[in-house]
């Protein structure tokens, strides 16, 4: 358990190390918000306001895109750098 979070420490640290990667993650969708608010903020879909729709689904596309595009460049990094001991056997069968 010390190792998973110190891994999720460094992960962290390196994560905001990279300013274009902060960008994209959390200031994008915020101007993105602002921008179709501002454009369609009065309008009523399904009875609720555009907060009510449109945040929600920000947010989750935002936080599965970032864990799921991500993982495999991580796994791979790991792998080659021997952090990642069971990474060896993620190959499947017809590369060995």
């Amino acid at each position: 358990m010390e190792a998973l979070l110190r891994l999720t420490a460094m992960e962290v640290r390196l994560f905001f190390r990279e300013k274009e990667t902060v960008f994209w993650t959390f200031l994008f969708p915020v101007l993105i918000i602002w921008l179709f608010g501002s454009m369609f903020g009065e309008q009523k879909f399904n009875g609720r306001g555009f907060a009510e729709m449109y945040i929600p689904a920000w947010i989750g596309a935002n936080l599965l895109s970032t864990a799921l595009f991500g993982v495999g460049t991580i796994l791979t990094q790991y792998r080659e750098r021997g952090y990642c001991v069971g990474c060896g056997r993620l190959r499947s069968s017809r590369s060995r």
